[in-house]
């Protein structure tokens, strides 16, 4: 990455737009279809882990840049108790798939009534935090992490 580059990085300018959460989606839907597609129980569960974790950095900016996503609380609550009971199985059963498999659906609608909500702004800094910086940069280290595992699987 160039100094430039570097400058201008959302990590260093605290800038969230709102095509990179749309992002984060895209990569929700492909991450879910490779769980679904693959058939070895260990890259299930390391796709389902990057989901989940990603998941929670996008949802702790996305409640601070778009704060309209707190009326669909319910469904993101679903998917929340839906990850917990896919973390909590054991991920060479079953069980563990088809849970995976409800998560994804359950993710589906999240994403498809998320998106439908108006948003009228396209970008937004967030308050210059340690947290903020930390989220921002984590985001970016799991968003590195899902493309590589895309490519690879």
């Amino acid at each position: 990455m160039s100094v430039h580059a570097a400058a201008d990085s959302p990590v260093s300018n605290f800038i969230v737009h709102a095509r990179d959460l749309r992002m984060d989606h895209r990569l929700f839907r492909q991450l879910l279809e490779r769980f679904e597609l693959h058939d070895q129980p260990m890259v299930r569960r390391d796709i389902m882990q990057l989901v989940v974790d990603l998941f929670d950095l996008h949802s702790a900016i996305e409640e601070q840049v778009f704060p309209v996503v707190h009326d669909l609380s319910l469904e993101r609550d679903a998917v929340y108790d839906l990850m917990e009971q896919v973390e909590g199985t054991d991920a060479r059963s079953q069980l563990h798939f088809a849970r995976g498999l409800e998560l994804k659906r359950a993710f589906e609608i999240y994403i498809e009534k998320e998106e439908s909500q108006p948003r009228r702004i396209a970008s937004r800094q967030l308050e210059r935090t340690r947290s903020n910086r930390t989220l921002l940069q984590e985001r970016m280290q799991l968003i590195a992490q899902a493309e590589q595992l895309l490519r690879l699987h």
